[in-house]
């Protein structure tokens, strides 16, 4: 009897023993195999090697992504505004002064940089240029040479005088009132001489007998001119009406070839 009861008590502690190692064996396994709804959780962080941006960290980066764009436009605009801008610039031009009846003058250098002048026969707005007005060109500190058309009727008093840098004066040949020896401006006819270029390098200038009139300043400022070789007497020399502050005609030396 008592041996039955020794068996029965060893029976049941080994029933408990192994239904102890297998609630112990459980708990490991689930420590170690996550869930399915585990696995999904952080499967939501992931994506095929990629980080899962929340909602709001995709707005930000839509938003960004429209900010960046709508710059990059409004550069694109703003460039492309500029080039029309520098294409549609008006070109340099001289001062022109219409008289209404399809002529008219140039009264200034207006927006010209170039050193070298060519005045058109014509205006931008169509009008052929007749007129060079008193002073057009007076003091210029730029300009080195200047082309006049056949067109111009009448030049001003002093209308290139003290051009401190101005080398040569040039006449279109069509032009019936007005013509150029060696770079200087004369009337057509040779008696009247208009301007002798200030900054002329040569030392002389040749003169025909035929002038009877030299302009106002029209040899302002020659400081390179030694020699005026006259080719009338020193009697026609001391008859030619000679205007105010010509004072390059005073410092050369006249020689007369007569």
């Amino acid at each position: 009897m008592k041996k039955r009861k020794l068996i029965a008590i060893i029976a049941l502690a080994v029933a408990l023993t192994i239904i102890l190692a297998v609630a112990v064996s459980c708990s490991v396994l689930k420590r170690n195999h996550p869930s399915k709804d585990s696995e999904e959780s952080t499967q939501t962080g992931t994506l095929d090697g990629f980080e899962h941006l929340s909602p709001s960290e995709t707005t930000d980066s839509e938003d960004g992504a429209e900010e960046t764009e709508e710059t990059t436009v409004e550069e694109t605009v703003n460039d492309e505004t500029t080039a029309d801008e520098e294409t549609t610039a008006p070109a340099p031009t001289l001062e022109f002064e219409s008289f209404g009846n399809g002529t008219c003058a140039v009264v200034g250098i207006g927006s010209y940089t170039d050193s070298y002048v060519t005045i058109p026969e014509k205006s931008p707005s169509g009008d052929v240029v007749t007129v060079i007005t008193d002073g057009a060109f007076y003091g210029n500190s730029f300009i080195r040479a200047i082309e006049i058309p056949s067109t111009v009727t009448s030049i001003g008093e002093l209308a290139f005088a003290s051009c401190t840098q101005l080398v040569y004066l040039s006449v279109d040949a069509d032009n019936q009132l007005f013509t150029d020896i060696g770079g200087v401006l004369y009337t057509a006819d040779k008696t009247t001489v208009i301007c002798y270029p200030s900054a002329s390098s040569s030392a002389s200038i040749d003169m025909p007998d035929s002038v009877t009139t030299i302009c106002d300043m029209a040899f302002y400022g020659c400081d390179n001119l030694k020699y005026i070789n006259y080719e009338g007497s020193l009697e026609d020399w001391t008859k030619i009406a000679i205007g105010e502050k010509n004072y390059g005609l005073y410092t050369a030396a006249i020689c007369c070839g007569k």
